[in-house]
């Protein structure tokens, strides 16, 4: 016969938090240094940091990299560096501590002096030359190694170049019908420019300035900035002044009979007697009239498309148109602006 027996668990202990447990930890250490004199304690520390600082930097064997100063001077006043002349050396030394903390906080560190008579013929110079002055500088303290082989500089000469400035008249943003009356003036129309002379020789003998404004439908004159110049580069003046005068035009367009001059296949009676004849013999003109010339009735004599046979191009048989027009007619184009030679049919 079996019995069923019931037992009752035994409650679980809680355990500790992690938290709890720290926080009386340090509420027992704040307990016992409760009563310590911290001041007297802070006065110790810093007395054992500087005794063991001593100890340390009277010691020799150190070995540390320093930034020597360097200065290169030069008697020439017509150059300029092209790059920054270095100002430092690195260099690797070993002494005592003391001697090494001198040198790393450059306390009474003078300076190599480098002296060139001309820049523009010598681009480097090598550690070893400066050896026996730093041996003299450094008398105290072992040089281990210069960091650096040779010294590297880049000085150019001075010189002055004259150049044109003008107007950029591709650019301009006129009103619809709108034309220049006149190429654009500048003042001062030279201006001189000084600079390295590597770089004035790769400079156009010509500058470019530009009128940004758009819709022109009046004259203008003011000033504008000069183009950026490179590096090395500069003028004595930043802005130049553009005169530039505009009107509204209209546009005219006539079909004209071409004409050829210095034929040498003519009669008496002007006849062509060869086989030869111009592929094109009607020439499309268009030019620009200003509206103050409007009802301007223009003399057929005053304009004539011409070809000249003695500026015949012989590889491919071919003329370029040519024009005699009065000055008032402006910007004219000519369709085609070169004809070919052909036999007749």
């Amino acid at each position: 016969m079996t019995s069923n027996t019931s037992s009752n668990p035994k409650p679980q202990r809680k355990k500790p938090s992690r938290r709890r447990f720290f926080w009386k930890l340090l509420t027992l250490i704040a307990r016992q240094f409760k009563g310590w004199d911290w001041t007297l304690l802070t006065i110790c520390v810093i007395i054992a940091t500087l005794i063991w600082t001593f100890n340390a930097l009277n010691k020799s064997n150190y070995v540390t990299l320093i930034n020597f100063p360097l200065h290169i001077k030069h008697e020439r006043q017509d150059v300029v560096a092209l790059e920054p002349p270095p100002n430092s050396i690195p260099i690797e030394i070993s002494g005592t501590g003391w001697q090494l903390l001198q040198k790393v906080l450059k306390l009474g560190n003078s300076s190599i002096n480098i002296n060139i008579s001309d820049p523009t013929k010598i681009s480097h110079i090598t550690a070893k030359a400066l050896l026996p002055e730093l041996n003299i500088l450094l008398k105290d303290i072992k040089i281990r190694q210069i960091q650096k082989d040779t010294i590297f500089f880049k000085y150019d000469t001075l010189e002055e170049k004259h150049v044109w400035v003008l107007l950029d008249t591709q650019k301009l943003k006129l009103a619809q019908d709108y034309k220049l009356q006149s190429q654009p003036q500048v003042s001062p129309p030279k201006i001189k420019l000084k600079g390295a002379a590597s770089i004035l020789k790769t400079l156009s003998d010509t500058l470019w300035v530009e009128w940004e404004e758009e819709n022109i439908d009046e004259n203008i004159k003011d000033f504008v900035s000069l183009p950026a110049l490179p590096a090395f580069v500069e003028s004595g003046i930043k802005q130049v002044e553009i005169d530039l005068k505009v009107d509204k035009h209209f546009l005219q367009s006539h079909t004209l009979p071409l004409e050829v001059e210095n034929f040498p296949y003519l009669n008496k009676e002007g006849k062509n007697t060869s086989s030869l004849v111009l592929q094109d013999s009607l020439i499309l003109l268009t030019y620009w009239l200003s509206y103050e010339q409007q009802g301007l009735q223009i003399p057929d004599s005053l304009i004539k498309p011409f070809v000249d046979w003695q500026t015949l191009n012989r590889k491919d048989s071919t003329l370029k148109v040519q024009l005699k027009l009065p000055p008032y007619c402006k910007y004219a184009k000519l369709s085609p602006a070169y004809v070919r030679i052909r036999k007749r049919q």
